[in-house]
């Protein structure tokens, strides 16, 4: 590591020095190496140091593209994104490139509506980047839940292309396993431990946790009714069975609705890794 290091910066001082001579392929080559092997932060520091040499539109367009590779690289979102909002429309190639990558990197911050917008703006060059647009643009509706609208989308999908047959085929699979999951309601499973303790973990089908959750609560409640027969209200016995009973009982309501709440958030989440890695890769395989 410290040696590939060293020879990083050895080949980033003779950059450097010339520089000046304004070969812009091979400082190209040059940022791109340093990209391949890794040294981020010594290909950011070059392309600003150069910046100032090139004033071209189309130049300014590849460092901004170069820039923004290098921060998506780093998984650095925000700044990858604004790099590649930096490449014009007028360097075609790179361009549509650009859109792409800020409209995944948006998706997976969340910014739904900006991935959608930045699509549906953007007529791509080639029948197979316009399939691209409409698989990401089907597969961000189902990142929203909006099932109707990926059904219009997918339903566009041509299956024609090697590179995406796939993924579209792996998305469609994703819409049928989110329309056949039945959400459980937190609501609905702390009424059923209301009701008859452990029944809001049968509810989630977790049959273990429910059959402890209602023997728990009828040891406890038949010992504080056998205090109460025997020994009456005050009884230290009833106090401490019937405290452990309501204990007990609102810890079993309480639980069952956190449980299917957390169970609902993790399918959800593990739903959405699926749809965004099915997104990415398509991308990935084109471009990088």
């Amino acid at each position: 590591m410290i040696i590939r290091n060293l020879i990083s910066i050895g080949f980033l001082l003779v950059a450097l020095v010339s520089s000046g001579q304004g070969n812009f392929s091979k400082e190209y080559q040059f940022v791109q190496h340093l990209q391949n092997i890794n040294s981020y932060n010594e290909g950011l520091f070059y392309i600003q140091k150069i910046w100032s040499s090139y004033k071209s539109l189309t130049q300014r367009d590849t460092l901004n593209y170069l820039k923004g590779k290098i921060y998506y690289d780093q998984h650095d979102l925000e700044h990858s994104i604004e790099s590649f909002s930096g490449v014009s429309a007028s360097s075609l190639d790179i361009y549509e490139q650009s859109i792409f990558y800020q409209s995944i990197q948006n998706a997976y911050l969340r910014k739904f509506d900006l991935t959608e917008t930045l699509l549906k703006n953007t007529e791509f060059s080639t029948s197979l980047r316009n399939e691209v647009k409409v698989f990401e643009l089907a597969s961000n509706y189902l990142l929203k839940r909006e099932l109707d609208d990926f059904d219009e989308l997918s339903g566009d999908f041509t299956f024609n292309y090697y590179q995406l047959e796939d993924y579209e085929r792996d998305m469609i699979h994703l819409s049928k396993n989110i329309r056949d999951h039945k959400t459980k309601s937190p609501f609905v499973a702390g009424l059923l431990s209301a009701v008859i303790p452990g029944t809001g973990r049968y509810y989630q089908g977790k049959i273990g946790q429910g059959t402890l959750g209602l023997a728990s609560n009828a040891i406890f409640a038949l010992q504080a009714l056998e205090a109460y027969r025997k020994d009456g209200v005050k009884s230290p016995r009833f106090i401490i069975f019937s405290g452990a009973f309501a204990v007990f009982y609102i810890s079993n309501i309480w639980g069952s609705a956190v449980s299917v709440r957390i169970n609902e958030m993790r399918y959800n989440e593990d739903v959405d890794e699926a749809i965004l890695i099915n997104m990415h890769l398509p991308i990935r395989l084109l471009f990088d």
